[in-house]
């Protein structure tokens, strides 16, 4: 792993090797989640990468935005070219979204057991 300029950690090349299999994993863990896992124990952050691994490009295709997440750990969510990225850290955007939100619900949001406006309702 190594230090960009903005702060972030960013995987070097070969770390970038283990991409699939940790999404693959985390995949797997997401599972257990629908068995009663309580959504408080996993990091954001870890289920965000994930999503990088289970969301369709089609579904993102045509879109372009970039999203950062206060959950409180902070994550910038992107997509581009059909294809979601997640990266530790502030965005370096002048206008990303921002979504600011327990951990229970951002997960809750990306697992689809929640919408936006559900959570603005506080439900």
């Amino acid at each position: 792993m190594a230090k960009a300029s903005s702060g972030a950690y960013m995987l070097t090349e070969f770390g970038e090797g283990l991409r699939a299999p940790v999404i693959g994993f985390g995949l797997w863990g997401l599972g257990l989640m629908s068995e009663g896992i309580e959504p408080e124990t996993a990091r954001p952050d870890m289920v965000a990468l994930c999503m990088t691994g289970a969301v369709s490009p089609n579904l993102l295709s045509g879109l372009n935005l970039e999203c950062v997440v206060h959950t409180p750990e902070v994550s910038t969510m992107s997509v581009r070219e059909s294809a979601l990225s997640v990266a530790s850290g502030e965005s370096q955007s002048e206008s990303p979204i921002r979504l600011h939100c327990s951990s229970a619900t951002f997960i809750a949001l990306t697992m689809g057991t929640l919408t936006l406006a559900q959570a603005r309702l506080g439900r």
